[in-house]
């Protein structure tokens, strides 16, 4: 499983909140200091609203975190964006193989012991010991 890029833009706004006052700007401001296009931005707040981690308001009150970055996990945060996509109706055999069931197990180990203040302050982790070795 690959992080997708937006999924990458949808951390990006995250972080960017983080750092602003009661955690909230308007799409406008943020798709400027990213340097995303501000479709683009506003599809991806509207995204993050639905899956339960953004608020917003008309205006200038823009759109805020619905917690704070210490309580948005990145795991969930990911499940819940994938679960928005549009499947495409054809699901691989390869997809459904222990082998691939457990590097999602592991990919997800990793992302859920991650929350958007730990990417905010860079924090690293103890990498996860691989099989066999």
């Amino acid at each position: 499983m690959l992080i997708l890029p937006r999924v990458y833009a949808s951390i990006k706004i995250l972080v960017f909140l983080s750092g602003q006052p009661n955690y909230q700007a308007t799409t406008t401001v943020i798709s400027k200091a990213l340097g995303s296009p501000l479709p683009a931005c506003r599809k991806t707040a509207w995204q993050l609203k639905l899956a339960g981690v953004l608020t917003s308001g008309r205006g200038p009150r823009g759109i805020r975190l619905a917690r704070a970055p210490n309580e948005i996990w990145v795991g969930q945060l990911v499940r819940s964006l994938e679960q928005q996509r549009t499947p495409l109706g054809c699901e691989h055999e390869l997809e459904r193989t222990l082998f691939f069931a457990e590097a999602t197990e592991r990919f997800f180990e990793v992302l859920d012991s991650c929350t958007v203040m730990d990417i905010c302050l860079g924090k690293e982790r103890d990498p996860i010991p691989r099989a066999g070795g």
